[in-house]
């Protein structure tokens, strides 16, 4: 009995050990979990499929989800019927991800460039802007946080016209009033359906 309880122990322990890393395709993974292509001529459909649900299935799960689900992965196969605080963002099919209090979609659509002219643009989602070409101050007009909640704009200031540096003023929704995008940086702003938060830049 004793020499089986050593056994179990060490196997126990052996297990540990061998799967503290874990690879697909490969005996020496070189992270928490690697995955390698078993096939490279085109004839399997290689790649990762995260859970696929429906919005109204996520938004369910509602209760299940909270700060220990942080950076969880889905992918939505139809947007969400009754949207929820965690859901809403749930308008279409794609992947989203958890950040702690609602999912977001992982997405950008087509870059916008503004002109000395366009300081209103229309804006459709998740975009990235390019001040292209422009000199002065120049105000932007963001939209109103509550048309954009969980989106994501991305600003990046390439206006420099024969040495004079043109400078990008967002004058309008708290808390970034006249917060500026100096000349060759970016700025990425997040909108929580109430304001706008500068994530990065400055």
């Amino acid at each position: 009995m004793v020499k089986k309880i050593i056994f179990i122990s060490t196997l126990f322990l052996s297990c540990e050990y061998v799967f503290s890393q874990v690879g697909i395709n490969t005996t020496s993974p070189e992270a928490t979990l690697e995955v390698k292509a078993k096939t490279t001529d085109g004839s399997k459909p290689e790649g990762l499929i995260a859970p696929r649900l429906t919005g109204n299935q996520i938004s369910s799960a509602d209760n299940q989800f909270g700060t220990n689900q942080i950076g969880a992965i889905i992918y939505a196969t139809a947007p969400v019927a009754v949207a929820t605080p965690k859901t809403k963002n749930i308008t279409d099919a794609g992947y989203y991800y958890f950040d702690g209090l609602i999912w977001n979609k992982m997405s950008y659509n087509a870059n916008v460039l503004l002109s000395v002219n366009q300081t209103n643009p229309t804006y459709t989602g998740n975009e990235t802007i390019i001040l292209d070409n422009n000199t002065g101050i120049h105000n932007i007009q963001l939209p109103a946080p509550n048309t954009m909640i969980g989106k994501i704009l991305y600003y990046r200031n390439n206006s420099t016209v024969s040495g004079v540096a043109g400078t990008a003023t967002f004058v309008v929704n708290v808390p970034i009033n006249n917060t500026t995008c100096q000349p060759n940086r970016g700025m990425t702003l997040y909108s929580d359906g109430t304001k706008w938060y500068v994530v990065s830049g400055v």
